[in-house]
């Protein structure tokens, strides 16, 4: 792979610049004309290329995944990144939504569907009288193959049964229940945190024990005005996040929040 490079870029150990940095740009300008996903040369080629140590060669390594430009997979190499995605939050937007509408290929994974007696407070955001069950999904959220969000779900018993039916490996809920059965999702209040993910969440999104994780919680409102979804949402930290652009007026602030999904 690596001899198919076209720049023929070479180090100069007679510059004072560090090697490690010398080869830090060489692999930038390459990262440029390369498609996110695309994978690098492996660190023993990178090694005979250029004639250079393993720590050289991590060192440049380094600095690109400190840029962002590269992700570095246990076992599997190094990885240009994919770019970062902005959506504007004004409306409700599913997982799928957002991918799609950047370009991105997005996948799901079922991990569990049952109908069940749901926590105390599921029971309480959706204001569901003792004893009524609920429909609950958990999902993986992938984008371009790597995990992004666990998502657990609590749907109105209802709904959940319009759901079930569904081929669960879509994902895009939302759009099913608009589609197929004239249910809109209209209003939702989220609290956003960091949270410490589950064994089961780091296992799932690939993180070591001990990571932090986005967390969001839901509640989503149908345009009857009836809780349908309580959702918790955990989000690898590294590819999704909120920002927050702030607009003073004569009457008070006005805000305007925005996701990023970014991928490396």
């Amino acid at each position: 792979m690596i001899s198919s490079w076209g720049n023929g870029n070479v180090l100069d150990i007679d510059r004072r610049q560090p090697l490690y940095i010398q080869l830090r740009d060489i692999l930038k300008e390459e990262i440029a004309s390369m498609e996110a996903g695309q994978r690098l040369p492996t660190d023993k080629e990178l090694m005979a290329h250029y004639q250079l140590s393993s720590t050289t060669v991590r060192q440049a390594l380094q600095l690109l995944v400190n840029d962002g430009l590269v992700s570095r997979r246990a076992g599997r190499g190094t990885f240009v990144s994919l770019k970062p995605i902005t959506e504007i939050l004004s409306g409700i937007l599913g997982f799928s939504q957002l991918a799609s509408r950047t370009g991105l290929r997005a996948s799901n994974k079922l991990v569990e569907s049952r109908f069940c007696s749901p926590p105390e407070p599921v029971r309480a955001r959706l204001k569901l009288p003792p004893r009524t069950e609920v429909w609950k999904s958990v999902r993986v959220r992938y984008v371009e193959d790597l995990p992004v969000c666990v998502q657990t779900g609590y749907w109105r018993k209802d709904v959940g049964e319009l759901l079930v039916s569904q081929d669960a490996e879509r994902g895009a809920y939302y759009s099913i229940l608009e589609q197929q059965s004239g249910i809109t999702m209209e209003d939702a209040s989220e609290v956003i945190s960091v949270g410490t993910p589950s064994s089961l969440e780091c296992s799932l999104l690939e993180l070591p024990k001990g990571s932090r994780v986005l967390s969001v919680e839901r509640v989503t409102i149908d345009s009857a005005g009836v809780p349908c979804e309580a959702s918790f949402h955990s989000y690898h930290p590294d590819r999704y996040r909120f920002t927050v652009w702030r607009h003073r007026t004569p009457d008070g602030p006005v805000s305007r929040v925005e996701a990023a999904l970014s991928v490396s």
